[in-house]
C-alpha cells in the first residue's frame, strides 16, 4: 500500500483486503503463465530470485540499523521485489544483443535497449493496469497520479537493472 513520506513500515504488518489479496494472487498466476520452459529464463529462476531478494530486503530492514530509505518507502520495496518476479516473463532465451539481431521489430520498439526487460514490464504494466488489478492498483498508490508515476518509475529502475548487460544502467 502507498504510505505517507517518513512511515516506518513493516511487511509482516501489512493485511489485504480480500478483493486485493485476491487480485494479487490472481495477478502473480496470470504473470507465471507468461514464462517459457527455458533453461534458465524460467518460473523457477523468477521464484529462486524473490526469495534470495526477500531475504537480503530482510536483511535490510531488520537489526538494529535498518536501511532508513527502504524502512520508509514500502512502495520501493513491492517495486524491487515484484522486478524479481517478472523480470524474465516471456524471455525467449537468447541475449538482448543476439534478439537485437533477429527481432528488428522488437528492437526498434525498444529502442535497442534491455528489449527482453522492457518486454516484460510492458506485459506486467498492461495485466497490473487492467480491470482485474484495479484494486491491487489502488492499494499500491491510491489511484493518485504523483503515485502512479512513481511507482511506474520505480518499476522501470528495478526492471532494467536487471539487464546485467547494459552498464549505462547501473
Amino acid at each position: 500500500p502507498a504510505s505517507s513520506a517518513g512511515a516506518t513500515h513493516d511487511p509482516a504488518a501489512v493485511t489485504l483486503q480480500p478483493k486485493v489479496l485476491i487480485e494479487l494472487q490472481q495477478f502473480v498466476k496470470t504473470l507465471s503463465t507468461n514464462y517459457h520452459k527455458n533453461p534458465f529464463h524460467n518460473l523457477q529462476h523468477a521464484c529462486h530470485m524473490v526469495r534470495s531478494v526477500s531475504e537480503l530486503l530482510d536483511h535490510f530492514l531488520a537489526g538494529d540499523k535498518p536501511n532508513k530509505l527502504l524502512a520508509r518507502d514500502p512502495m520501493a520495496v513491492f517495486c524491487i521485489t515484484l522486478a524479481c518476479i517478472i523480470h524474465d516473463m516471456d524471455h525467449p532465451a537468447v541475449s538482448n544483443t543476439t534478439l537485437m539481431e533477429e527481432d528488428a521489430d522488437m528492437a526498434e520498439y525498444f529502442n535497442n535497449t534491455c528489449l527482453t526487460e522492457q518486454n516484460a514490464l510492458d506485459i506486467a504494466w498492461e495485466l497490473l493496469t487492467g480491470e482485474t488489478c484495479e484494486n491491487l492498483l489502488q492499494c499500491i498508490c491510491s489511484h493518485s497520479p504523483s503515485e502512479l508515476e512513481r511507482f511506474r518509475k520505480y518499476m522501470v529502475h528495478a526492471m532494467l537493472a536487471t539487464d546485467k548487460l547494459d552498464s549505462s544502467l547501473w
